[in-house]
């Protein structure tokens, strides 16, 4: 919106006053209006601090033309103000939070509110110039009021008073100007303000000329500003004491806070290097089990014969081939048969079905002949024509892998629990126990679980 700039004051129209009617306050279709407003206001500030002398570190700003939660989202009114430069204001506002109660903190009150300005102010009714110092301000009225003896300050108040200011209203004056400044620290009025106001209608006749009638005014504020606000030259408040003391406590605090963090890293790297030993321990585990099962069995010469075949050729070596009509293999039939007794001692007797005395029935009727007998069911996993349940076509189910070898990435099937009969991916491996990926949800079971695909 460059073309809104104004570069030089022409003077301030009816419309300037009428978008600050109460009617405009919160309405959105007046930020353009009150923009040139601003704009204007801004141009007169320029001007003026153009032709004065002592400002070359005060910066002109002004208040937002935008109704926001800042304003209470009415724009009643629009200022335009010169204030000290953000550097000075960043190292006293530390002090200024500090003062400030937390009701105040919450609302965050705007930087004029917060430092002495030296200000013009516009409303529907006319328009304002003046110093203020709002209660937010401690700094700049303890400073006030410490200064209240000092040399010259007595003179100058009296030359506001002959430029037409006033101090809240009454005769300007040094004892007002103390008692004003107690009063806003204790929280009883909002602001201290030296100024002059014009109605409407005095302002509009003064056309192009303003800029000099406020430059008189702002002539009669500088000096004054130079007295009572803050600044390292001008501290009759203790404030570089105070701001020595907060310093020191930042930095003690600040490394109080890297040693902290310091420690934690420490522990956390102590933490992560115990955690990757026991990653690489368990590592090993697993490749020394993995490679005893994949170590090949010893040939059968190399077992030696079972145990029942070493018996039985102890036995034979025992008997003598003489002593038996067949010679050897005689005494091999005679090894034989205690074996052959033991295992038939050892098989259960067969249970013979008790018989069932048949019951008396009455006598058939005609026609119908004998019930047919049903044949013996077929055992479980047989079909019909001796094909056994399996897979399609009635062929045997591939055998499963153990799960004891699934590894991540691998496929599976779950056995019980909530997902019984559900598919899924192994994506880690820890003690025993599996974590398997159904569909989008993680289950983590044990291998007796698990079914390998």
């Amino acid at each position: 919106m460059a073309s809104l700039l104004i570069s030089a004051f022409e003077g301030l129209t009816t419309e300037d006053f009428e978008v600050y009617a109460p009617k405009c306050w919160s309405n959105n279709l007046h930020n353009l209006d009150r923009m040139r407003t601003k704009d204007r206001l801004m141009a007169l500030l320029d001007q003026i601090k153009s032709q004065l002398s002592g400002v070359e570190d005060l910066i002109a700003e002004a208040t937002s033309e935008i109704p926001s939660v800042w304003n209470g989202r009415k724009v009643k009114d629009q200022w335009a103000y010169l204030i000290r430069g953000s550097e000075i204001r960043a190292q006293i506002y530390p002090l200024l939070a500090a003062d400030m109660g937390l009701a105040a903190r919450i609302q965050e009150p705007a930087d004029h509110q917060r430092h002495a300005i030296v200000y013009i102010q516009i409303d529907q009714e006319g328009l304002t110039a003046g110093l203020t110092l709002y209660k937010h301000a401690t700094i700049d009225l303890r400073n006030a009021i410490a200064q209240a003896e000092a040399e010259g300050l007595k003179d100058l108040i009296a030359a506001a008073a002959e430029a037409g200011l006033k101090i809240n209203g009454e005769d300007a004056s040094v004892e007002a100007l103390v008692g004003r400044s107690r009063q806003a620290l204790e929280g009883v009025i909002d602001s201290v303000d030296i100024s002059r106001r014009w109605p409407q209608g005095e302002i509009l006749d003064f056309g192009g000329d303003l800029a000099d009638e406020l430059k008189a005014i702002f002539e009669a504020l500088v000096p004054i500003y130079g007295v009572v606000a803050w600044s390292p030259e001008n501290d009759h408040a203790q404030v570089s004491a105070r701001l020595e003391a907060f310093a020191e406590t930042k930095a003690r605090h600040e490394a109080e806070e890297a040693a902290r963090l310091a420690t934690l890293e420490a522990e956390h790297q102590k933490r992560a290097e115990a955690a990757q030993a026991r990653a690489q321990e368990k590592a090993a585990e697993m490749a020394e089990w993995r490679a005893r099962r994949r170590r090949p069995r010893p040939p059968m010469e190399e077992m030696g014969p079972s145990p029942r075949r070493a018996a039985e050729d102890e036995a034979a070596a025992e008997v003598p081939a003489e002593a038996t009509e067949g010679g050897a293999e005689a005494a091999s039939e005679q090894v034989k048969q205690p074996a052959q007794k033991k295992t038939a001692e050892r098989k259960p007797a067969e249970r013979k079905p008790a018989a069932r005395k048949p019951a008396e029935r009455g006598p058939k009727p005609a026609g119908r002949g004998p019930k047919p007998t049903r044949g013996p069911k077929p055992e479980a996993g047989e079909r019909k024509g001796g094909e056994r349940k399996g897979g399609k076509g009635g062929k045997p189910a591939a055998p499963s892998a153990p799960a004891a070898d699934l590894k991540v990435g691998d496929n599976c099937r779950l056995l019980r629990g909530l997902f019984a009969g559900k598919e899924g991916t192994v994506t880690a491996v820890d003690k025993g126990m599996y974590e398997v990926k159904v569909g989008h949800l993680q289950v983590k079971v044990k291998a007796q679980e698990l079914e390998a695909l």
